[in-house]
């Protein structure tokens, strides 16, 4: 048990996840989705050579941990978390698509209305009849009828409950539901106090409906957004738009010139907000996603920080941490990008041979041998000893360098033994969350720190690598095997047969790099982490939910935190 700092690894907290995750845990998992389009992760609005042309999309929707896109055509793909099949699409035609927790809902062009995915609540249970919009929720949907009328079905809280008339539009939150009236009006539906929401008058075109807050686009194009238990509107941008989104604790909305504006609800929210022109966005939760004027869908959130969008170039190495990633260009510059919150983006100016990322702060080796560190310091961990190094490994809040000699050097927060490496000397040395794993030059691999989940419990024989994760280690042995030790909730220690070159660990994922160049990953795919794209590739590097690989060319590709982008046909 660590005496230290909590781990470091950053997940979905708080109550409305836990009640989320509560009312899907009641169904039998659904089998893990192996089909469907590739995710990449980098050059999202740009170059696609390596990873195929993109696919064109005309709407987008964001769900809790997945998403789905209407294809031109009329075809609905989705991606992300598949844990109730809510990516296994039905065949058929479709003008709309919403995705939810858990499931997803489309409009067929006939007008019916189908859903999949997880079968808890009756959100699968849709009425009979012909529809002309449908809105996915948490617990809940609804749908318009041809006739205007407004019919919900799932989980009832008194957000089923619709008001009579006619509406042209219906969005689902969390505990409520709200529409848009023939005559503009808006109508927010609870049985739940807190949820009775009075929507401001006046005449509006569109409403959405987030987890505590729900907005709309007046007739003039300005943003008006109201919250539970909040007096009054909330502060929105000026200007007009076209379109609006809410998530969790922030809200999107699309300029008349295709500009993407994010905003916080509370003043502490600070959403992401990426670049380029769209013609529309969704956001739920964690995440929001919208579809270029090029057809292209880009998603982003569930804690992004931009540690996919990897900078232009070519790098020689690359390293990938809890929120943020750092690379090494051929001149010997080192370029960093993610989360910069304590610095850990600061690379010093000069020459570096090899760089290495932790949880909040980044190391390097200066071609002299020098270890240098920047970023968050609190427990020493930038504090590296002098003397010549040859590689330098970085995670948590400790570092561990090896040096000329073979002996390892180890600094920082010295908790369950993590700094206490062994003498001798050696010839490979990884740092993992809160222990660390060695190569000697006999082959043998050593590991130290924390043991909870037998994570330094190394097998016997010869290895040429090794790789440390958040509780799990795995190692590369001389014939090309991988084998891997230690925690395995997510399957992280299940390496595919065959022969790799290369090994990396994650959170609760793990990656190899075939000697063909093709980079298989293993393990916990919540977040997309696995899903490589295709291409010849020469090194691959392991974060938190995410992953990132060195194209043959020496350009950078990251994957994972649910923003990943849909790429149809790709090709090597």
């Amino acid at each position: 048990m660590s005496t230290g700092p909590m781990k470091t690894r950053r997940g979905l907290a708080g109550v409305t996840a836990l009640l989320l995750a509560a009312a899907l845990l009641a169904q039998p998992a659904a089998a893990q989705h192996s089909g469907g389009p590739v995710l990449a992760g980098k050059d999202r609005w740009m170059e696609n050579a390596d990873i195929g042309l993109p696919a064109l999309f005309s709407a987008v929707s964001a769900g809790f941990d997945h998403s789905c896109g209407l294809l031109v055509g009329g075809e609905v793909v989705c991606w992300g978390a598949d844990y109730r099949g809510q990516r296994d699409v039905p065949d058929g035609s479709f003008t709309a698509v919403s995705a939810g927790f858990g499931y997803s809902c489309g409009l067929l062009v006939g007008g019916e209305v189908v859903c999949w995915g997880a079968d808890s609540l009756g959100r699968l249970d849709v009425p009979v009849g012909s529809f002309t919009a449908v809105a996915a929720g948490d617990f809940h949907a609804c749908g318009v009828r041809i006739s205007g009328e407004v019919v919900c079905w799932g989980e009832d809280a008194g957000q089923l409950g619709a008001p009579a008339g006619s509406f042209t539009a219906v969005a689902v939150g969390n505990f409520h539901s709200c529409g848009v009236r023939t005559s503009g009006e808006v109508v927010c539906w609870s049985d739940d106090e807190l949820w009775q929401l009075a929507a401001p008058t006046g005449s509006f075109t569109a409403v959405v409906a987030g987890i505590f807050h729900s907005c709309g686009v007046r007739t003039s194009g300005e943003i008006a957004c109201w919250a539970a238990g909040y007096d009054g509107e909330l502060d929105v941008p000026d200007g007009s738009f076209t379109a609006v989104s809410a998530g969790w604790d922030y809200s999107c909305g699309l300029r008349a010139g295709g500009e993407v504006v994010c905003w916080g609800v509370w003043e502490d929210a600070e959403p992401y907000v990426p670049r380029g022109l769209f013609t529309a966005v969704s956001s739920d939760s964690w995440q929001s996603c919208g579809v270029r004027i090029s057809g292209e869908v880009d998603c982003w959130g569930a804690g992004y920080d931009g540690q996919l969008d990897a900078p232009d170039g070519s790098l020689s190495a690359m390293a990938a941490g809890d929120s943020h990633a750092c690379g090494v260009r051929v001149s010997g510059e080192v370029v960093c990008w993610g989360d910069n919150d304590d610095g850990q983006l600061d690379a010093p100016e000069g020459s570096l041979s090899a760089v290495a990322v932790g949880s909040r702060h980044s190391c390097g080796v200066r071609v002299s041998g020098e270890v240098v560190c920047w970023g968050y310091n609190r427990y020493g961990q930038l504090d590296a000893p002098e003397g010549a190094f040859t590689a330098v490994t970085a995670a948590g809040f400790h570092s561990c360098g090896l040096r000329t000699n073979g002996e390892i050097a180890c600094w920082g927060g010295h908790w369950d033994g993590r700094l206490d490496a062994p003498e001798g000397q050696f010839a490979a040395v990884a740092a993992g969350d809160d222990h660390s794993c060695a190569v000697r030059v006999s082959g043998e691999v050593v590991c130290w720190g924390d043991n909870d989940a037998g994570q330094l419990d190394a097998p016997e024989g010869s290895f040429s690598a090794v790789a440390a994760g958040y509780s799990h280690s795995c190692g590369l042995r001389p014939s090309g095997e991988i084998v891997c030790w230690g925690s395995n909730f997510s399957g992280q220690l299940d390496a595919p047969e065959g022969s790799f070159s290369a090994v990396v660990a994650g959170y609760s994922h793990s990656c190899g790099l075939r000697p063909s160049g093709e980079i298989v990953c293993w393990g916990d795919n919540n977040a997309g982490q696995r899903d490589a794209p295709t291409g010849r590739f020469t090194a691959v590097a392991a974060g938190d939910h995410y992953s990132c690989g060195l194209h043959l060319g020496g350009r950078a590709v990251c994957w994972g935190y649910w923003q990943s982008d849909p790429r149809i046909g790709a090709r090597p």
